[in-house]
């Protein structure tokens, strides 16, 4: 088990703060291999963290672009 790679994936959400209209984030995948004293749950968990922190990150992102384009369609108002 030691030194697999094992490759997560966290597959794309769509968010709709807004009637008829939405954002995707994702998808995000990454490649880890298990660590020494580390079990393949264990690696998982350590990826999958990784990404969803990362997802998070690029969500916020994200939706204040959209809030930003949305203003900007609305004329600022």
């Amino acid at each position: 088990m030691v030194g697999d790679e094992i490759t997560v994936t966290v597959g794309a959400q769509t968010f709709s703060p807004v009637r008829y209209n939405s954002f995707t984030v994702g998808p995000f995948s990454m490649k880890t291999i298990v660590k020494e004293n580390e079990t393949l749950d264990e690696a998982f968990a350590r990826a999958h963290g990784w990404l969803m922190n990362r997802a998070r990150e690029v969500y916020v992102a994200e939706r204040e672009v959209f809030y930003n384009k949305i203003e900007k369609t609305n004329g600022g108002q």
